[in-house]
């Protein structure tokens, strides 16, 4: 019985390395060429350069708000915590299209958005909507994250700083952030993966123009629709290269953190 366990564990686990690396393999051999076809069409470019100024900017707002809630929430008594939990747990379990929808409804001309366009602010069919969508579909992602990992933090430290007579916010400051320094950059380059990848929501809010708000997500779903296999992989290789960066980094930063607490 142990025999065959080991053997089915072995097909398992060779079928699936299979078939999480072929697939992307048939990806790159269909998109080399277009990858490396310099230089690249401007909408290409532009389409470059909004995902990448939109995920950072998205990312590091997601950051900020995922930082400052988790920290209010873990002073909260426990009844509030768990409602608090279901509601931003909520939008984890949604197709990001439904997200979309949402968004589109809320900010647009019938509701919410008619009392902000008189001020200039619009994010339906705008560059704006592409970070406004990021953010929506990363920050419950980003809080369950940033939750999980206060949970590991010493008790002991934050009341030592309390009684050394700092502020809630200076035991923030001075001592949840530094202890969390490696960990919170790791989250963000995970959120800034996943911002650059972001498909469904931005699609709904924002649809797909080119030179408008072409993301480079966008960009794989409109050159397929019009029979550019070649220009959509190659624009998959793109997203692959970056994401691969992404986790390189991500992981070596972890190692790091891990080697000095070992220390």
């Amino acid at each position: 019985m142990n025999k065959f366990f080991r053997l089915f564990s072995l097909i398992i686990t060779v079928l699936s390395v299979i078939l999480l690396t072929v697939p992307f393999l048939f990806v790159i051999n269909e998109g080399l060429q277009s990858f490396f076809s310099f230089p690249y069409p401007k909408e290409i470019i532009y389409a470059l350069k909004l995902s990448m100024k939109s995920s950072i900017f998205s990312s590091i707002l997601c950051m900020i708000f995922a930082l400052v809630i988790v920290w209010n929430v873990s002073k909260l008594n426990s009844k509030m915590k768990v409602i608090l939990d279901y509601i931003f747990s909520f939008p984890l379990g949604l197709p990001h299209i439904i997200s979309g929808i949402a968004l589109i409804s809320f900010f647009g001309a019938k509701n919410f958005g008619k009392f902000l366009s008189p001020f200039g602010i619009d994010f339906v069919y705008t560059t704006s909507g592409v970070v406004l969508a990021q953010f929506f579909v990363n920050l419950p992602y980003t809080i369950k994250t940033f939750s999980a990992l206060f949970e590991t933090i010493d008790e002991n430290l934050i009341f030592a700083g309390r009684n050394l007579g700092l502020t809630d916010f200076e035991v923030f400051l001075h001592v949840v952030l530094p202890l969390l320094k490696n960990q919170i950059l790791c989250i963000w380059l995970i959120c800034f993966s996943r911002a650059l990848g972001e498909f469904g929501a931005c699609m709904m809010l924002v649809g797909v123009t080119r030179m408008k708000t072409e993301t480079l997500a966008t960009s794989i779903f409109l050159n397929m629709t019009t029979g550019e296999f070649d220009v959509a992989s190659g624009i998959c290789i793109m997203l692959m290269s970056i994401s691969l960066i992404v986790m390189i980094i991500s992981n070596l930063i972890f190692k790091r953190d891990n080697n000095v607490k070992n220390r």
